[in-house]
């Protein structure tokens, strides 16, 4: 029997690695700071599920705390973003998805990641070796996100990337968009040797931003596909996750994990209190009670099960 706070994970997920944060920490917290005025509010993308990787619904604010430098902070928002508008973007290797047997089982599980992605989202697509291209603008048109996908082929292609670049584009694009969350798909290896931005620099960008960054890894046919330090900076800063499927199966996977998680996170606001100057960086925790649940639907006892969250690893004062 399935709790009711449990929605279902993409069936063919037996492989994958999930990379979580667990977010109850030990140890001694400071209470609320006195005499200083809330600044202004801080919103969060919160992915919330158990061990097994299971998206966990239906949380009350009660069940959730928030810490910001150690200080606890009162929630003023929480609740369950189910189809959020959002602006989606792809920023593609072109080089990596060529040389891979990718190229055309991705045509096929993007068609099926925006068909599952609901009719409120905006799309955009950077195109990336040496240099990033804007292929196409924010548009709610899906069919012309396929389109310019299966054009990319035509593309001239260097042998150097610009990775950071790329992502930087994205950010600004994804800025201009008036939608509530931001959303960047990175489909490449780590290779990044075109960039004008250095990888701190680029990591600072994303921590000013408030994107979710998903990177899936693809590696030459034959090479190993381990996982990126690199790439899971990028995207764990973020709240995001960094993938390496090792097939084709695992590609499909991946992507249908995606569109499913972007249909079930939550949102969490709050008005920090505490010290900090303009410009500080803030490391954030959250907090998670574990839910008590029944072995059985006639059983008297019940299990604590712990629950897991991922969400951006801080903010900027002021930002």
């Amino acid at each position: 029997m399935i709790h009711p706070h449990f929605l279902k994970k993409p069936h063919r997920l037996r492989t994958l690695m999930m990379v979580a944060v667990l977010v109850s920490f030990g140890g001694s917290a400071r209470s609320h700071s006195q005499g200083r005025q809330p600044g202004p509010e801080v919103k969060l993308t919160v992915t919330i599920t158990d061990k097994n990787g299971r998206y966990v619904g239906a949380l009350t604010k009660e069940q959730v705390s928030l810490w910001d430098e150690k200080v606890q902070q009162d929630i003023t928002a929480f609740q369950e973003e189910s189809r959020v508008p959002s602006s989606i973007g792809f920023v593609v290797d072109t080089t990596r998805l060529k040389q891979t047997d990718l190229f055309n089982v991705f045509t096929a599980t993007l068609t099926e990641f925006l068909a599952a992605s609901g009719p409120n989202h905006e799309y955009f697509m950077i195109s990336f070796d040496s240099k990033p291209n804007l292929i196409t603008d924010l548009t709610q048109n899906r069919n012309q996100i396929i389109s310019d996908f299966v054009k990319l082929p035509a593309i001239a292609e260097s042998n150097k990337r610009a990775l950071s670049d790329a992502l930087h584009l994205a950010i600004e694009k994804s800025e201009t968009t008036n939608k509530p969350k931001h959303v960047i798909l990175l489909i490449s290896d780590d290779k990044d040797e075109a960039s004008n931005l250095k990888r701190t620099e680029i990591v600072t960008a994303l921590k000013k931003s408030d994107v979710l960054v998903y990177a899936i890894r693809v590696v030459l046919p034959g090479g190993t596909n381990m996982q990126s330090s690199f790439l899971n900076e990028l995207s764990l800063v973020t709240g995001g996750m960094a993938f390496s499927p090792k097939s084709t199966v695992e590609f499909r996977d991946v992507m249908e994990r995606l569109a499913l998680e972007l249909q079930h996170q939550y949102l969490v606001a709050f008005r920090p209190t505490g010290d900090g100057r303009l410009g500080d960086w803030h490391r954030l925790e959250l907090r998670v009670e574990p839910l008590e649940v029944k072995e059985k639907a006639s059983s008297k006892d019940f299990k604590k099960v712990a629950l897991f969250a991922r969400t951006r690893d801080g903010y900027y004062v002021g930002k």
